[in-house]
């Protein structure tokens, strides 16, 4: 058996490389800005709190996802938007299992988290079927869809008679409007 070789590479830019990079980033948030400043306007309507009041059930993993879903809307990252939304989401229904005896929770799918937690009253069926549907969203985000299949991408803009671009970014609104209303609750 041939022994593998470990080669670290020390990238290291010159100066003037870092300065136009510079430059560029500069140049590409200032064109950027108006509707990064529009996104956190749209944002903030739909959640009651500031983050920071919020109490987290799932642990350090769903504070993270939650406030990189805030960030990755406010650069409009939709698809990252969706899926940090079911992975805050997943994790606080695992958490909130196990602190209520659940010792298993943490290994059981979404689908199994979900029916669970409405077993429990930790969520009702309104906000079952809210998520539940968010993760057919994610499903056809994160996993192939052929173009005439029914959650295809391209069959969602054209049912919603939208370009396809809007239907990511109305994905990621929805995506907002069932994690707030799932901290509200």
């Amino acid at each position: 058996m041939k022994k593998m070789e470990t080669i670290v590479v020390e990238a290291t830019l010159p100066e003037q490389d870092l300065a136009d990079l510079e430059n560029w980033l500069a140049n590409d948030e200032a064109r950027s800005r108006p509707f990064r400043a529009a996104r956190p306007q749209r944002m903030l309507s739909i959640f009651d709190s500031p983050h920071e009041y919020v109490m987290f059930k799932g642990g350090a993993g769903s504070q993270q996802a939650y406030s990189e879903m805030r960030l990755a809307y406010i650069h409009g990252l939709y698809f990252a938007t969706v899926v940090l939304a079911l992975s805050c989401l997943e994790q606080e229904l695992a958490g909130s299992l196990y602190a209520g005896g659940s010792d298993i929770a943490a290994r059981w799918s979404l689908e199994k988290l979900l029916a669970a937690a409405r077993d429990s009253g930790i969520i009702d069926d309104e906000a079952f079927k809210a998520i539940d549907d968010l993760r057919t969203v994610r499903n056809a985000y994160a996993h192939f869809r052929p173009p005439l299949h029914p959650t295809s991408k391209v069959m969602r803009a054209l049912g919603q008679e939208i370009h396809m671009d809007d239907v990511s970014e109305r994905d990621a609104i929805k995506a907002l409007e069932v994690v707030a209303e799932y901290f509200n609750r």
